[in-house]
Parts: structure tokens; sequence; C-alpha cells
């Protein structure tokens, strides 16, 4: 997923059963980004920092900061 006009930049990477979420905020400002998931992800935890993100319907939320990523590990 890609947003221009927000700087923003979301994809995911998978091996085996692992998935990774992986979210780039390359504007100058903080952002909320809402992105897809698969449709047994329950969760996810930022690799960095071990903060939860919850997932509802799908759907993946965090927050960003400006010129600043994430790094989501899926959990199902």
């Amino acid at each position: 997923m890609t947003d221009d006009e927000r700087g923003l930049f979301v994809f995911e990477r998978r091996m085996d059963s692992e998935r990774m979420y992986i979210a780039i905020n390359k504007n100058e400002k903080p952002c909320e980004v809402e992105f897809p998931v698969d449709a047994d992800v329950r969760s996810c935890a930022d690799v960095l920092t071990n903060e939860n993100v919850a997932v509802r319907a799908g759907r993946g939320r965090c927050a960003i900061a400006a010129h600043s990523g994430r790094i989501l590990a899926a959990k199902t």
C-alpha cells in the first residue's frame, strides 16, 4: 500500500509461517496508518518497542512518527 500524498508506504514480508508488516512515514508530520492484514491475524507487535497494535476486521492501525517507521510482527 502506498499513499504518495501523505508519504506513506506499508508492505508485507513473509517467510514460512512468519509475517511482518513494514510501515514507513517519510512525511514531516506524524500520522496514523491503516493497512490490510490476513484474516487470521489477531494483533501485531512492534519488534523494536514490543508495543501491541490492535487488528480489527482485517485491518491493522498504528501511529508512526515523522520520518520514521514500524516493523510489526503478525500474531495469529
